[in-house]
């Protein structure tokens, strides 16, 4: 089996993850700055066509001023009504 891009608990963590933006008051393009990354690199992953591993998840909430260990709280709680 392939990787999957898209699952239901994929959607809300990156929605979770485009929130934290969001709630910062940045656009896709000021944290890609931050990040030294494209626009298109913060557009990709919220519209699900990158995945992200915890490195780049931890860099991007901290150029948001998120925290990851609470992100993944917030997740985790979420993520329980979530099916599989």
């Amino acid at each position: 089996m392939g990787k999957q891009l898209y699952s239901a608990k994929r959607e809300l963590f990156r929605d979770l993850l485009k929130q934290v933006r969001v709630d910062a008051g940045l656009t896709q393009m000021q944290l890609a700055q931050r990040l030294g990354r494209h626009q298109s690199y913060v557009s990709d992953y919220e519209r699900r066509h990158r995945r992200l591993d915890w490195v780049a998840v931890d860099e991007a909430l901290a150029a948001c001023g998120g925290d990851l260990v609470r992100f993944a709280k917030n997740y985790a709680a979420a993520a329980r009504s979530v099916p599989s």
